[in-house]
């Protein structure tokens, strides 16, 4: 209803930013069949159902309108998801149950959080107007007022909040600054033309900033999302780790995002996204004991995943399997340079796309970024800077250490034989094999290893090409022809790795500014005694995203974009300060010397 407004009273530039807590959430079915006694609502609630996210705790997001129109769904409980929230919020419908039924939404703690996510100035109603309700609403710091209720309310209360109560910093050293509040404070440049770049350039486009990518090669996708085909799959972990969160909303947002640029044929996916589901293999008494925890830990609904045996295994993936797995039936593979044109084509006017200029210095004058050449020509300069250049970001930030490794990764290409034609499915079994496209089936990857030396151009490695075909023959024995060494055909790459296999997201303290800051961090002392973080101005990092870039680069980019934007974040605070490039800098300074 809230939606149905907006479209009917919001000017043409207004965006909708909507926050929804519900630790019960409905099944899709229950609420397509509430919807069908709203029929006015219907092309909206078509929408949402289209949508509607996994029954897994958590944060999810959702876009209408282009992205005009955000919904982030927090499934869980009202007191934990608030208090695990920074949005700054202009309305809020509270709950209508009276306190006796419901004393846990009412006490103090859930209103203080609602407070604090509250701007000044900012209302709030509700159908309840028990003394209890008043009394927190005003410690709280809102003022109220009763007036006449709705249907068989015979009143409701209103307010706003009046006074903004002391902010309570969880984890001060990884605060966000608020991003500079200068006039005209809307024009962005990005380093980096792969899925990190464009999806950076893309968010940031659609939001109405005027966007400059630089890709020193001649064409998108030139590093490691330059592979014919990728992954599109989630890692998930028995104990949902904060890993396996990141990468499950990450998963949800990647496929919603590759819906939406289908614009032709809404709901459906484009024809370079082949949702295929993808079955993980336990080769091993190891794997099969994580796959057992993983399905008997009760998170991930079969929606997600479900256990199939050898038998079902088989029929999934069209060809024999001799043992049993897991099974994503949302899983898929991408072609990845046709993913990045079109984010870039569906960016539109505000983007501007500058091939073949190799970016060797970065400063900042007078509040804008300026970007040099190795002559030290001026490319351009922007308010904003967002680096997307996976390990070439560190060049450009040398007094910085960023803990990111180059890693290099290959895949192989065979020809489709006769019997490897049925596969079906990406399977997976320590390496990952995918259905035939384009004539070839794609063998990955390789995990590599920085030698120390200068990165460069790198080759094709006979070795790791006849290791891929070997763990291939293993698995399905004599599913391919053998081909000769001319018929080898594959591609290596670098990734840029973390060492908890997390990305760099977000924003960055400049050399010596954190060990400065928080040198006696190891002392236990209270967070508030420690000043806030000090980042460098409007510099934000999209990197690090080691072999999982195809899925957790874009939500990373929601994420920058989302924060310059002032719109609400799509990741609960918590995994957002796992994100944060100055993580390996603060849990340096945590341990004891």
């Amino acid at each position: 209803m809230t939606w149905q407004a907006w479209q009917e009273h919001a000017p043409a530039t207004a965006r909708l930013n909507y926050l929804a807590v519900e630790k019960h959430p409905i099944d899709i079915e229950s609420l397509s069949e509430l919807y069908v006694g709203w029929p006015e609502l219907g092309s909206l609630s078509q929408q949402m159902i289209e949508q509607y996210p996994l029954m897994l705790p958590g944060s999810h997001r959702l876009c209408f309108e282009d992205g005009r129109v955000v919904l982030t769904l927090l499934w869980g409980d009202a007191k934990q998801q608030l208090a695990d929230n920074d949005a700054q919020l202009d309305c809020w419908f509270l709950d209508g149950f009276s306190p006796r039924i419901n004393p846990q939404l009412w006490d103090q703690q859930t209103l203080s959080n609602v407070a604090r996510l509250t701007r000044v100035g900012g209302s709030f109603s509700t159908f309840s107007v028990a003394g209890a309700v008043r009394r927190e609403l005003t410690a709280a710091g809102f003022d109220w007022s009763k007036v006449a209720g709705f249907g068989n309310k015979a009143q409701m209360l209103v307010g706003q909040l009046k006074a903004k109560p002391d902010p309570q910093q969880k984890s001060p050293w990884y605060r966000w600054q608020p991003p500079s509040a200068a006039a005209g404070n809307r024009t962005v440049v990005i380093v980096g033309g792969g899925i990190a770049g464009c999806s950076s350039a893309y968010a940031l486009s659609r939001r109405g900033f005027q966007v400059t990518l630089i890709e020193q090669g001649q064409n998108l996708a030139m590093q490691a999302s330059g592979n014919p085909a990728g992954v599109i799959s989630p890692f998930i972990s028995a104990d949902h780790s904060l890993t396996s969160q990141f990468s499950v909303a990450a998963f949800e947002w990647v496929l919603a995002n590759l819906r939406g640029l289908n614009r032709s044929q809404p709901g459906v996916y484009p024809d370079w996204f082949h949702q295929s589901g993808q079955l993980r293999l336990a080769t091993d008494s190891r794997t099969q004991q994580r796959h057992q925890r993983i399905i008997e830990s009760g998170w991930f609904p079969d929606q997600l995943v479900v256990d199939v045996d050898a038998d079902k295994a088989s029929e999934e993936a069209g060809v024999n399997v001799s043992c049993n797995g897991l099974l994503l039936p949302l899983a898929g593979y991408v072609e990845p340079s046709k993913w990045c044109q079109a984010l870039v084509e569906a960016a539109g006017p505000n983007l501007t796309v500058k091939f073949g200029q190799r970016v060797e210095t970065v400063s900042q004058q007078e509040g804008l970024w300026q970007l040099f050449d190795a002559n030290g020509g001026q490319l351009i300069e922007a308010n904003t800077l967002v680096l997307a250049n996976a390990n070439d970001a560190q060049r450009l930030l040398p007094t910085v250490e960023l803990a990111t490794t180059p890693v290099s990764g290959q895949v192989a290409l065979l020809p489709v034989s006769s019997g490897s034609e049925p596969v079906s499915k990406i399977v997976s079994f320590g390496r990952y094999l995918l259905p035939a496209l384009n004539g070839y089936h794609l063998v990955g990857a390789s995990f590599g290893r920085d030698d120390g030396s200068e990165q460069g151009e790198l080759t094709v490695s006979p070795a790791e090409h006849g290791d891929l075909l070997i763990r291939v023959d293993n698995q399905f024995p004599g599913l391919f022809d053998r081909p000769n060494q001319q018929q080898l055909k594959g591609r290596v790459s670098w990734r840029s790795s973390t060492p908890d296999h997390l990305p760099l997201v977000g924003p960055l303290s400049a050399a010596g500014v954190v060990e400065q800051r928080y040198q006696q961090l190891h002392h236990g002392r209270p967070n508030h005694r420690y000043p806030l973080a000090s980042t460098i101005p409007n510099l934000y990092l999209n990197i690090g995203h080691g072999s999982r870039g195809l899925v957790s680069a874009p939500l990373s980019a929601e994420l920058i974009a989302a924060h310059l934007a002032g719109d609400v974040a799509p990741l609960p605070a918590g995994l957002i300060s796992a994100l944060h490039p100055d993580r390996f800098r603060i849990r340096k300074l945590m341990r004891p010397a």
